[in-house]
């Protein structure tokens, strides 16, 4: 879902990605995310096939590498990455989601655990990343 908010919010922008510090379980992007984004964003949306197409897949260096920044949004792979890719710790940000706890990962729980992190998502998120990296796009939400 964080990479779908990215790129609402940074339009052209930006070319986000999204990838996992460990192994992905499933082939499919989970179908509560999906719907979490439905609505928020719209079905026919960009966000939304975006996400519906999405194959989850496990970072690699050479992702890390070829990007400026990789926001990691939980403190467990911020650990991982740094663990398995020391060289590239420089690239690595970790993103809290009021500036002290994790991004929650609402894996396992119900409908509304994915509507709401994506709601957080979308009114904290966004906006920290452009104040930091993209100064005068959409400010606004």
């Amino acid at each position: 879902m964080a990479m779908v908010v990215a790129e609402n919010q940074l339009g052209s922008k930006a070319t986000c990605d999204s990838g996992a510090a460990y192994s992905p379980s499933d082939s499919t992007t989970n179908v509560m995310a999906q719907e979490a984004v439905k609505k928020e964003y719209g079905a026919t949306s960009t966000e939304y096939n975006r996400i519906v197409n999405y194959k989850p897949k496990l970072i690699t260096e050479a992702m890390i590498k070829a990007s400026d920044h990789t926001f990691v949004l939980d403190s467990d792979c911020m650990k991982e990455l740094q663990k398995k890719f020391p060289g590239q710790k420089s690239k690595l940000e970790y993103y809290r989601m009021d500036g002290k706890t994790d991004v929650p990962d609402p894996w396992g729980g119900t409908q509304n655990d994915y509507d709401q992190v994506l709601e957080s998502m979308v009114k904290t998120w966004q906006p920290a990343i452009n104040k930091k990296y993209f100064k005068g796009v959409k400010d606004e939400l």
